[in-house]
């Protein structure tokens, strides 16, 4: 079974894109990343070092990023190279991507164009611009299902759907806008685990393409005392291993 880019541990630590295109979701993810200085491949920190994760997403919003390993750079041509046990993009149409590349507890991301296979490998061209992040410790775990409550400081009380959470994050679909910044008390049920109740801040608030399934995305930062975060790590250990469990099941149908 490949592993895709919701599946790998780096896909866990970034936001949900939907449909943004390529270069609405790398704006979306700069006010957290920082520029790197120098960025030709004869100074860049993605070439000093090798071995590593990486995602790349495809300019068609509605294809699967594919989760790659990445390999260090070319010495001669400065091109970064990856392997994929299954690659489902096609590398001659790829004009754009967007590439995260997670390297000594930092992530990488950049614009990067496919210049095919040398070998064994997939060669891209290193970004123009170059940009990075320490690694979260938090990883994100998708909801396919469970529900949340929303109540808002001017009395509103909303339901909604999660999209994702981690231990100490939770992001939601709604049909109403909440402002980055707002505070809100969050009641949400992870479906065979259990609930939590904590006070959180909106981190982050998109607006979804015409045709997503709710108007806005919204994450928040979760405030948790002490006990809040046993409980929430306990939910999303619950929730993570429930996932696994199903994949390897997968995995063994397919093989047997």
């Amino acid at each position: 079974m490949g592993l895709t880019f919701d599946d790998s541990e780096l896909g866990m630590t970034l936001p949900f894109r939907g449909e943004l295109n390529l270069t609405e979701y790398l704006e979306a993810l700069l006010p957290e990343f920082a520029e790197v200085a120098a960025t030709d491949s004869g100074r860049s920190p993605l070439c000093n070092r090798s071995e590593g994760e990486a995602i790349v997403l495809s300019p068609d919003p509605k294809a699967p990023g594919e989760a790659l390993h990445y390999q260090g750079c070319d010495p001669q041509s400065g091109c970064l190279c990856f392997s994929s046990a299954s690659l489902s993009l096609n590398l001659h149409a790829m004009r754009r991507v967007l590439l995260f590349v997670s390297l000594d507890r930092k992530v990488y991301a950049g614009f990067s164009e496919a210049q095919g296979t040398v070998g064994d490998f997939l060669v891209f061209t290193h970004p123009h611009h170059l940009y990075y992040r320490k690694v979260r410790a938090d990883r994100r775990v998708p909801m396919g299902e469970g529900q949340a409550i929303l109540r808002l400081q001017d009395g509103r009380t909303l339901r909604c759907r999660m999209h994702d959470f981690s231990p100490s994050g939770v992001s939601f679909l709604t049909e109403q806008d909440i402002p980055r910044g707002e505070t809100l008390l969050v009641t949400f049920d992870i479906p065979d685990c259990g609930t939590c109740e904590t006070v959180a801040r909106v981190a982050r608030q998109e607006t979804l393409p015409r045709g997503s399934p709710c108007k806005y995305l919204i994450a928040v930062s979760m405030s948790l005392t002490k006990e809040q975060r046993k409980k929430a790590e306990q939910l999303y250990l619950c929730k993570k291993g429930a996932q696994v469990k199903r994949i390897v099941d997968s995995s063994r149908s397919s093989i047997g």
